[in-house]
C-alpha cells in the first residue's frame, strides 16, 4: 500500500545583499521593508512595474524610495531600469542622473525621488526590430 504524504515546502527569502540564483542569472534582491521591489543584475537595478498603476501622471515620472536607490547602489548598481509589465516597454537612466535631476517628495510613506520620463532612455516593445534599425 502506498502512503500519500502532504508536504508543504515553504519558500525561503534571501537577506539584503545576499546573492541567489533566480534560474536565469545571479541577482541581488532589493527590499523595501519585507517586500522585494527589484533586483540588481550586474550594474543594473531592475524593477518590473505597471505604468498604469506605478508611474506618476503629473508630471509623467518614475519615483523610487531613496533608501531603495541607496541599497541598489551599495550592491553595485549604476543604472536604473524599469520594465513595464503591461507593454514590455523599457525605461533606463543612470542612477547618478536621478540624484542630480530628480525631485524629492514625501507623501507620508518615506522620502522618495522622482525623475521625469523625458530624462529616461525609452525602448518600446511594440516597435518591430526592423523599424528600430532606422
Amino acid at each position: 500500500m502506498k502512503q500519500k504524504f502532504n508536504l508543504k515546502i515553504e519558500p525561503t527569502r534571501s537577506i539584503v545583499g545576499q546573492k541567489y540564483n533566480n534560474s536565469t542569472n545571479n541577482s541581488t534582491p532589493i527590499f523595501l521593508g519585507n517586500k522585494v521591489v527589484g533586483h540588481v543584475v550586474g550594474n543594473v537595478f531592475k524593477k518590473r512595474l505597471s505604468k498604469k498603476i506605478h508611474f506618476l501622471r503629473i508630471p509623467p515620472a518614475i519615483a523610487n524610495d531613496t533608501s531603495v536607490l541607496k541599497q541598489a547602489e551599495m550592491q553595485g548598481a549604476t543604472i536604473f531600469q524599469v520594465i513595464d509589465k503591461d507593454t514590455g516597454d523599457i525605461y533606463t537612466a543612470p542612477i547618478a542622473k536621478i540624484w542630480k535631476l530628480g525631485i524629492r517628495i514625501n507623501r507620508g510613506h518615506g522620502e522618495q525621488i522622482y525623475l521625469e520620463l523625458c530624462h529616461f532612455d525609452f525602448k518600446s516593445a511594440s516597435i518591430p526590430m526592423q523599424q528600430r534599425l532606422f
